[in-house]
């Protein structure tokens, strides 16, 4: 059973409640050191709480920025209130989410990871520009694949033949993606890839049939549920998929 912590009187010892608690590992039943501050009252977490957490998004400590972001990333109650300066910060500050490793994670992979879980068709296409960034030079986990194969499919085509067999699980998770809601994408994407090994290019044959969308109301109503364009193009066949790719 996780510890409660008893709310403190002022935002000056709050703040120092935070600092002190920054190191893992969190308490039992616990994802993060900074869990129980949800377990207090919603009124507090919005007035108190966030403001605080919001400024040490960009606090001089990367222990505590990894903090922050992860209260963004776990706090979806929160998420009208806290996305768009998690995108602010990220986009004002990437020298701050680059290579510092916390716990052995880099706040690059922190930042990913948070960015991804409040990705929504609102905020998709500039949580996507900086996952581009993010994802530039190694593969970034915490499903940054799939919002890139949604958002940036020219992009997850580029990477896939940089990185090959070395990210073939992270290929195929933005394929699954990109096959889901760009199905205009498809055909262009395997031909950009048939250049793989075959092992590699089987699989993404196989997520594209397992998630590609032949029937246009569905395939359209996908689309626009993420703020993307509606498919133009028919569907591809599996057959012209199969030879897209080169198998």
């Amino acid at each position: 059973m996780a510890a409660d912590v008893e709310v403190p009187g002022d935002d000056r010892a709050l703040e120092r409640a935070l600092r002190e608690r920054r190191f893992g590992p969190p308490e039992p039943d616990d994802a993060t050191p900074w869990d129980f501050v949800r377990r207090w009252p919603d009124a507090v977490v919005r007035g108190r709480v966030w403001p605080i957490v919001s400024r040490l998004l960009t606090d001089a400590d990367d222990v505590v920025r990894a903090r922050a972001v992860e209260f963004v990333r776990d706090w979806s109650e929160g998420a009208a209130l806290t996305v768009a300066r998690l995108l602010e910060a990220a986009e004002r500050h990437p020298e701050q989410f680059a290579d510092q490793e916390v716990e052995g994670v880099a706040l690059r992979h922190t930042l990913a990871h948070a960015l991804s879980n409040r990705v929504d068709s609102a905020n998709g296409a500039r949580v996507a520009a900086l996952l581009r960034k993010l994802a530039a030079s190694e593969p970034i986990g915490g499903g940054a694949a799939s919002v890139l194969g949604r958002y940036e499919p020219s992009f997850v085509a580029g990477q896939a033949v940089r990185w090959g067999d070395a990210a073939a699980d992270w290929i195929e998770e933005a394929t699954r993606s990109l096959a889901l809601f760009r199905r205009d994408e498809v055909l262009p994407f395997l031909q950009a890839t048939k250049g793989l090994d075959r092992a590699l290019r089987e699989r993404i044959l196989q997520a594209v049939e397992g998630y590609i969308k032949r029937d246009d109301g569905t395939a359209t109503a996908l689309a626009r549920g993420q703020g993307l364009a509606a498919p133009v193009g028919a569907a591809p066949s599996a057959a012209e998929c199969r030879a897209a790719i080169g198998l």
